[in-house]
């Protein structure tokens, strides 16, 4: 009589959705790349091959990789996500994938396929949410001026996005990396800040202004 073969372990959703956020809460509090990415292992084994599982441990990868330096791998991730949105008919997800796709490649990206992003993705932000998404745009442009080594450039950017609303998490955790890399100070995306309205006209013009930077 052949020994029986031990059952594996059911696990349901919430185990797996609750692994994704133990992953991100890992890189939330600066623990190195590799110890979310060890958990994201896990959760991508046991998550089905298509859905939110599948989605949300694809979605922390990314940023793991961002985070670890490997833009290039993070890109293909959320240029993935996007065109899977996309098919679903979730326009404004898969928008926000697009422009973080292009967020990862900034340096690299053309300057047509930029312009393209940032527009669609600030027509579908717009109609989703009822606000313009200005800040999430610009924060492309941040990362591509200290991509580029113009960490000036990125600093004044950055200033203009302190406290302003970000449409994703991912986006926080981006522009606290960029202002590292740009030598500004911390943001902590925890604690809201107060924005004053007087900002709202100057993130439409520094926007205006990189798009026409971009011709």
């Amino acid at each position: 009589m052949s020994p029986r073969t031990p059952a594996v372990p059911e696990v349901n959703g919430s185990s797996r959705f609750a692994l994704g956020l133990q992953a991100f809460s890992r890189l939330v509090d600066g623990s190195p790349p590799q110890r979310a990415l060890a958990i994201i292992d896990d959760a991508e084994r046991l998550a089905a091959p298509s859905g939110w599982d599948r989605t949300s441990a694809t979605t922390v990868r990314g940023i793991a990789r961002f985070l670890d330096g490997d833009h290039t791998g993070a890109a293909g991730g959320y240029a993935s996500l996007a065109a899977s949105m996309q098919v679903l008919g979730l326009h404004a997800a898969a928008a926000l994938f697009r422009l973080l796709d292009v967020t990862w490649r900034a340096d690299t990206a053309s300057s047509d396929e930029i312009r393209t992003v940032v527009d669609d993705f600030l027509r579908e932000y717009r109609r989703a949410t009822g606000h313009a998404g200005r800040a999430d745009a610009l924060l492309l442009f941040a990362h591509r001026a200290v991509s580029n080594g113009d960490t000036n450039r990125a600093s004044r950017l950055l200033g203009a996005l302190r406290g302003r609303r970000l449409g994703h998490q991912v986006s926080m955790l981006v522009l606290n990396d960029v202002g590292t890399r740009a030598g500004a100070p911390p943001i902590d995306f925890r604690v809201p800040s107060v924005v004053s309205p007087q900002s709202v006209p100057l993130l439409a013009e520094l926007l205006d202004d990189e798009l026409a930077a971009l011709s």
